[in-house]
C-alpha cells in the first residue's frame, strides 16, 4: 500500500492521491516589447513546468518565445517582416 495523503469525497471517490500531480504558481514577469533576458527560479530543475503568456490585443504583434533550461527561464523577443514584438506577461506553473 502506498503511503501519503489520500483525500476522498463524500461518496468515497479519490479526489487526491499521492501519485497525482499538483500545480504551483512559481513566477510571473511583465516583459517589455523587444526585451530578451532570463531569470533563475529555484526548485524547478527536473520538474515539469508550463508557461502561460498573455499579450495585449493588438494586431500584428508577436509574444516572446519562452524556454526552460535547468533552473533558468529565458525569453526572447520575436518580430518579423509583418509584425513587431509585443509586451508580454509570463506565468510559470510547476507540476510536482
Amino acid at each position: 500500500m502506498s503511503q501519503g495523503l489520500r483525500i476522498t469525497n463524500a461518496v468515497g471517490s479519490i479526489v487526491l492521491s499521492p501519485d497525482h500531480k499538483i500545480s504551483r504558481f512559481r513566477y510571473s514577469n511583465e516583459i517589455a516589447a523587444g526585451a530578451s533576458a532570463g531569470s533563475i527560479i529555484s526548485g524547478i530543475i527536473g520538474s515539469s513546468v508550463q508557461f502561460s503568456i498573455k499579450l495585449g490585443l493588438s494586431a500584428f504583434k508577436a509574444p516572446h518565445s519562452v524556454s526552460k533550461s535547468g533552473g533558468t527561464i529565458s525569453w526572447t523577443a520575436q518580430s518579423g517582416n509583418n509584425f513587431s514584438s509585443s509586451d508580454s506577461l509570463i506565468f510559470v506553473i510547476q507540476y510536482t
